[in-house]
């Protein structure tokens, strides 16, 4: 059997239901690995296959936000990642986005453009990095990929809570259709895989004393 929709893009970033309309019905735990929990998600009527992940970081809502958004450090722990790159903006807190997500032969790479908004809540207790679909006319500003199929990215997030005492809490959510052929093999893998990788990689960068918040990210949370 071939399933035709999963993600293998991350990254990167708010909420879900929206943008789209396409919601994720139920959430099924697969795995837990590294201290991240694994979820599957069900979309009724539709092939799509959505996961999520979860886990605790010892660090502030600032520093977690700055890591995912430091471009300098994004092909440390987004797992597959090839390349992420800023197309546009509107501030510094809403851009559009280009992803290009490494897929083993004979199965093609898969290419993402979308919106990316950092929402803080008013308490600055929580922060709703959201991705979503856009315009497709933003792909004339996109890299020219060889043999890459272009997929779609639907409601995803990266949602961090302020838990006190120095903690945070990040789920990661991803809803996208990629296109084309993906065997089922690889469906199941990326399932489980991507985000206990990329979440506890992502842990241990925002763990790092030596890493300081980007003044950008600073000047946010002022």
């Amino acid at each position: 059997m071939f399933i035709k929709s999963i993600t293998l893009f991350l990254l990167t970033i708010p909420f879900l239901g929206i943008a789209s309309g396409i919601e994720v019905e139920k959430w099924t735990k697969i795995d837990e690995k590294d201290g991240v929990n694994v979820f599957q998600g069900v979309v009724y009527g539709s092939d799509m296959v959505a996961f999520k992940g979860d886990t605790i970081i010892k660090a502030s809502l600032e520093k977690i936000v700055s890591v995912i958004y430091d471009p300098k450090l994004v092909n440390d722990w987004v797992m597959n990642l090839v390349e992420r790159k800023q197309l546009s903006s509107k501030t510094p807190y809403d851009k559009i986005m280009y992803t290009e997500s490494y897929a083993p032969w004979p199965v093609s790479n898969r290419l993402f453009i979308y919106s990316a908004k950092i929402n803080l809540s008013r308490d600055k207790k929580r922060v709703d990095y959201v991705m979503g679909d856009i315009d497709e006319k933003y792909w004339d500003k996109a890299p020219k990929v060889t043999g890459g199929v272009r997929g779609i990215l639907h409601n995803s997030a990266y949602i961090i809570e302020d838990l006190g005492n120095g903690n945070s809490r990040i789920e990661v959510r991803v809803l996208a259709d990629p296109k084309g052929w993906l065997p089922n093999w690889l469906v199941t893998y990326f399932q489980k895989k991507w985000p206990a990788k990329t979440l506890s990689k992502l842990r241990d960068l925002c763990e790092d004393p030596s890493y300081k918040s980007l003044p950008v990210i600073k000047k946010l949370f002022k």
